[in-house]
């Protein structure tokens, strides 16, 4: 054998070792990831709706999905422009008062402002749930607009005049989860706290709740599996890294996701001790949704 090709042999028996150690480690269940595989986690971020992912919505019976509060919120706001067949928004491209007088008083979501005895008329621009609804009808191409006006698409009018619930909750949930960025609703520094790996929360839910948590729980072994996301928070004096993280993923996963999709009850809330805040699993997380099954001897 002259001395190129026994380069080229050597380097050849290097790439399949290499590639025989890397698909080992990308199918070995990992303590931070729970049991979870590179491979798997590599799936639920990336492609959670892919063919490759563990993940899934299930179909499901009417009276599950009234349970599902942004789902109500959504279709209901869907059927408004719907009856109405053109909506005009504000300048700021906001809903109308009107609107959001109707559906606040249908009480899908309490908004927390609502509680103000002060309060008067308000605006889309002070309710998280109704501007994450509507920007959810327009990802989710159920709504379009032009010239500042939105009327139902084509494919929104024939999923409704269908009866299609199902399909209709799937492009939702798709657009809530993949499409709009949950960041665009507050201020907190990192946009990718909470969100990146949203199924792998989920999993933690569905597998390891018997009983009460506190969010302390579930933030440190998201934190875990996703170390690299307390590089994009500032460490200030008056307010460590931890207790940035740890305040952007219960707003984001636990008082809005989660709650907004009726996924979880409050048995404990402390908004001035935020690791005290304790939640359990409702029944619809089982019936609507198969998640990757974590290994709870890494609990």
């Amino acid at each position: 054998m002259n001395p190129e090709d026994e380069d080229f042999s050597k380097m050849r028996r290097r790439n399949e070792n290499f590639t025989s150690e890397h698909i080992l480690f990308n199918n070995y269940p990992l303590k931070d990831f729970l049991g979870l595989t590179p491979f798997e986690m590599h799936s639920i971020i990336y492609d959670p709706f892919g063919d490759d992912s563990e993940f899934q919505v299930k179909i499901v019976e009417d009276d599950i999905q009234d349970k599902i509060p942004f789902f109500m919120l959504a279709e209901e706001l869907l059927l408004i422009i719907y009856r109405a067949r053109k909506v005009k928004l504000t300048s700021k491209g906001f809903l109308p008062l009107k609107y959001c007088d109707e559906l606040g008083r249908k009480e899908i979501i309490k908004e927390s402002i609502y509680e103000l005895p002060e309060r008067k008329r308000i605006g889309e621009d002070y309710l998280p749930s109704f501007k994450a609804a509507r920007i959810a009808l327009m990802l989710g191409e159920l709504i379009t607009c032009k010239n500042n006006k939105i009327i139902v698409s084509d494919y929104g009018f024939q999923l409704l005049e269908d009866g299609d619930r199902h399909e209709l909750f799937k492009i939702i949930f798709y657009a809530f989860t993949e499409k709009f960025l949950w960041a665009h609703l507050d201020g907190h520094g990192s946009a990718l706290i909470g969100q990146l790996g949203f199924v792998f929360s989920l999993s933690m839910l569905k597998h390891y709740v018997e009983t009460s948590r506190d969010l302390i729980f579930y933030a440190n072994k998201y934190r875990d599996a996703f170390p690299l996301l307390m590089n994009y928070l500032k460490d200030y004096s008056y307010y460590s890294k931890e207790k940035q993280f740890l305040s952007c993923y219960r707003l984001r996963v636990f008082e809005r996701f989660f709650q907004w999709f009726g996924f979880i009850n409050v048995d404990e809330f402390d908004l001035l001790n935020t690791e005290k805040c304790r939640y359990c699993k409702t029944n619809i997380v089982d019936k609507l949704l198969i998640t990757p099954e974590l290994f709870k001897q890494f609990l």
